[in-house]
């Protein structure tokens, strides 16, 4: 199983220097998951990417409909919950201040799975990597 932060996410649907290395991970993963904050956050790259004109208006309409296509049919989204944002909390202490709030939840949803089912966690932030390098497998 793979876990997919947003900074993975996002390069199934803008280019990114590491887009084919996710499509070659995803398809080497028959189940990838996520947390659920993880839409409004490639959502708002995809805003953000139209704002600044790297999208036109359809472009953005496009990358929206991959992003609900993607959320949809090739994700299994994981709720947050209350155990998740108190680790994410205890994540973020032991760590700061390198480690931001949503990346200590995606961190923390990951080791949770982590405890019962072999996850390995992609993501392209370097500080959020060299934290969870320490904690878990990385692809």
């Amino acid at each position: 199983m793979l876990y997919l932060d947003s900074s993975a996410l996002i390069a199934l649907i803008l280019e990114q220097p590491w887009t084919e290395e996710v499509l070659r991970l995803v398809g080497q993963h028959p189940e990838c998951i996520t947390l659920d904050i993880a839409y409004a956050e490639v959502g708002s790259a995809l805003a953000r990417a139209r704002w600044e004109d790297r999208l036109d208006e359809e472009g953005y309409i496009l990358a929206v409909e991959q992003l609900d296509q993607i959320w949809l049919e090739n994700l299994n989204i994981l709720p947050n919950s209350v155990a998740c944002s108190k680790m994410a909390l205890k994540l973020a202490a032991a760590h700061a201040p390198h480690l931001r709030g949503m990346d200590s939840l995606h961190l923390a949803a990951a080791l949770e799975q982590h405890r019962t089912l072999a996850v390995g966690f992609l993501t392209y932030d370097e500080r959020l990597k060299s934290i969870a390098e320490a904690l878990m497998p990385l692809p």
